[in-house]
């Protein structure tokens, strides 16, 4: 493990002497010593690994007159400019990732290395003819169907647009919102392809699938639970006060700050907890030691539920993630990075979360290893603001994982869509598909241990260059 250490070293020397194929090979080299000899791929060996590949505009300028940037050692495959209004959401479909932005585009980036802005999807400023302000431009969710033949665009306009992927030319229904003054945070289809609508005013609506009609709330039990807890309802826990069999679901004196849904299932994140509406019964569960939550996820096979808050206070360092169990509500508080959670995105196949944060920083989650969550010790990779450097500040505005679980896809605020691998065997991958060769002798010039070299030979050749 200390060898692969030294031949990042080794690595980044190369980097700064121009040589980038070596440089490459060298990181490649270091990963498969590390995972041989038992490191593990979610570590601080990742993001020393991944430091290799940063070749910046800047590092170009400080070299010499007819340094050319290297098409090996370029990290600029891991990121694409969409659009220059922030990346509000990000959902991945097939071959594609559609990104909502501020400014009303939809903006459709083809699944490649690099990923490859082929279209705009929608442009809500040119849909509506200019009769929207900028406000209201804003596209904030874009949502396939179950069946994935609809796709379900909500924002800051007054109705919800909907379009039949199943036809030609994509014809789209235009579904007005009750209020003419009201708009979209979230649109969720649920799992018998009715709309559940998450309204700016903090209410949920519901549109039947069929004939898109406005479905009324049924009234339901309620319950109480506290640390996993059931509370009886008494004169403490009094039972809600809700206005059933109206098209709005809201409880009086009671915040809606974010929600999600699993199937038929709708999650909703609160000042002091959640609230789960499951079948017939209304669930209220508080998390002592949260702040406000301000992001919620199911994960995808609605065993668990994810919960992101605001710090609050002073000092800041109230814990801001949460981990509910959904078979007895018991929860499971985490330290995720310095700042507000502001989104949270799980794995297709329920391995990780990632948590974007207010302080610019990206992390991800091992949700497996019961034993870290309960030590806090899940954050398994941290990826900083990629501007840091530069003191600016780019905020991640938007999540998604990609459908192999390969990369984990971050919207910015400045309409850069980045393309974080998930862990050290993916970004070796990367770097194998980038060289294209097998070069056991590019290494005699950096090592001069015969048998090193040997082993060095040994571990690259043996390994297949494409999968």
């Amino acid at each position: 493990i200390d060898f692969a250490r030294k031949l990042l070293i080794v690595s980044n020397n190369a980097k700064l002497n121009g040589d980038f194929q070596g440089a490459a090979l060298i990181s490649r080299a270091a990963y498969l010593f590390y995972k041989d000899n038992d490191g593990k791929d979610f570590n601080n060996f990742y993001l020393d690994m991944f430091d290799k590949l940063q070749v910046t505009d800047e590092f170009i300028k400080e070299k010499a007159d007819g340094f050319v940037k290297s098409e090996y050692f370029d990290s600029s495959f891991l990121f694409s400019i969409a659009d220059k209004s922030t990346a509000k959401t990000i959902t991945c479909i097939n071959d594609y990732v559609y990104s909502g932005h501020a400014d009303g585009k939809i903006i459709i980036n083809k699944w490649a290395e690099p990923l490859i802005v082929t279209d705009t999807f929608f442009d809500f400023k040119k849909f509506t003819g200019n009769s929207l302000d900028e406000l209201q431009l804003t596209v904030t969710s874009v949502t396939e169907s179950k069946e994935k033949n609809y796709l379900a665009i909500g924002g800051g306009f007054p109705f919800v647009q909907l379009f039949d992927l199943s036809k030609k030319g994509n014809e789209s229904i235009r579904l007005n919102m009750p209020d003419v003054n009201d708009y979209t945070k979230k649109v969720f289809f649920t799992d018998n392809d009715n709309l559940l609508l998450f309204a700016g005013n903090g209410n949920l609506l519901m549109l039947n699938g069929g004939n898109h009609q406005y479905v009324k709330w049924n009234k339901k039990k309620q319950f109480n639970y506290e640390n996993g807890k059931y509370i009886s309802l008494d004169s403490i826990h009094k039972e809600h006060k809700v206005n059933w069999n109206s098209d709005s679901f809201y409880i009086p004196g009671v915040n809606f700050n974010c929600v999600s849904v699993f199937k038929n299932i709708i999650a909703i994140g609160i000042d002091s907890g959640l609230v789960l509406l499951k079948n017939d019964s209304l669930i209220t569960i508080k998390l002592p030691g949260m702040g406000i939550a301000s992001s919620i996820q199911f994960d995808t096979k609605g065993e668990y539920l994810y919960i992101g808050s605001e710090k609050l206070g002073e000092n800041r360092t109230e814990i801001n993630l949460c981990k509910v169990k959904l078979t007895d509500f018991s929860i499971e508080l985490n330290q995720s990075q310095a700042g507000s959670i502001t989104n949270i995105a799980c794995s297709i196949d329920g391995n990780f979360i990632a948590t974007a944060s207010e302080d610019g920083s990206v992390g991800i989650y091992n949700t497996k290893d019961e034993v870290e969550w309960k030590y806090n010790n899940a954050l398994i990779l941290w990826f900083p603001d990629p501007l840091n450097a530069n003191k600016i500040k780019l905020r991640p505005t938007s999540l998604a994982f990609s459908n192999d679980n390969k990369y984990l896809l971050a919207g910015y605020k400045n309409g850069s869509i980045y393309k974080w691998p998930v862990n050290a065997a993916v970004l070796a991958e990367l770097i194998c598909e980038r060289v294209k060769v097998n070069g056991g002798p590019v290494y005699a010039k950096y090592i001069h241990k015969k048998d090193q070299l040997i082993k060095i030979k040994n571990y690259i050749c043996k390994q297949p260059i494409r999968k």
